[in-house]
């Protein structure tokens, strides 16, 4: 069996609330390859590690993250007196638990369009582009990370169909994937990661038909199912 990368969805979020250093941590010293985590910006132009546009479903504040100034995001409860971490805090926190070597895939929101050069201006400042890859469901977002800086490492979300990017690498709904798909994948030189997946036999199969790695909430699950 081939082996497949494991990368935590939000951290370990079945396990601690997502998107905290608290899941951050867990998830690392589970041993994952790679964490995956969200980038959205509050209305004074900060960058968090946040999933959802409004702040109601996961902290016990209210109103959307980009209509609220930092301070009142970092007065929120994001779970177990955790707080909604700060993109350079986040990073921080994942390159010295991890000893340098967790690599990082930064989902960009909507929120990120109008502050992309500043969230990879932090990735740069910390040293971490080369164990960070960016994704996106926004391609044109990415396109212009390109540009502005064409060592960046990118990852294209699909979630109905896949786009043939040659040479990149394309993350995508877990549903999509069939053997044949990625061979036509391999054949444009792409690499592919699947989301969301927690059940062990979908992990399994995933594996053997050649997938790259799987983002998973369930971290425990996903090393169990790669054991056997």
């Amino acid at each position: 069996m081939i082996l497949m990368r494991i990368i935590a969805h939000r951290g370990a979020s079945k396990l601690t609330p997502e998107n905290t250093l608290m899941s951050f941590g867990i998830a690392i010293r589970e041993g994952v390859y790679g964490i995956e985590t969200d980038v959205q910006v509050t209305r004074d132009g900060e960058g968090v590690l946040f999933h959802d546009r409004k702040l109601s479903r996961t902290t016990n504040g209210h109103g959307r993250i980009d209509e609220v100034p930092i301070e009142y995001v970092r007065s929120l409860d994001a779970g177990l007196g955790q707080q909604v971490p700060l993109l350079h805090e986040g990073l921080s926190f994942m390159k010295e638990e991890s000893a340098g070597k967790i690599h990082v895939y930064l989902e960009l929101k909507e929120t990120v369009y109008r502050h992309l050069n500043a969230v990879l201006g932090e990735v740069v400042k910390l040293n971490m582009l080369g164990n960070v890859t960016f994704i996106s469901f926004h391609h044109d977002m990415l396109n212009s990370l390109i540009d502005a800086d064409p060592s960046a490492h990118v990852g294209y979300l699909h979630y109905l169909h896949i786009s043939m990017h040659s040479g990149r690498l394309a993350v995508v709904n877990h549903r999509l994937l069939t053997e044949r798909k990625m061979q036509l994948a391999r054949s444009k030189g792409m690499g592919i990661l699947a989301y969301t997946v927690d059940r062990q036999d979908r992990i399994r199969r995933l594996s053997e038909i050649g997938v790259d790695g799987v983002i998973t909430n369930d971290v425990l699950a996903a090393k169990a199912a790669l054991r056997h």
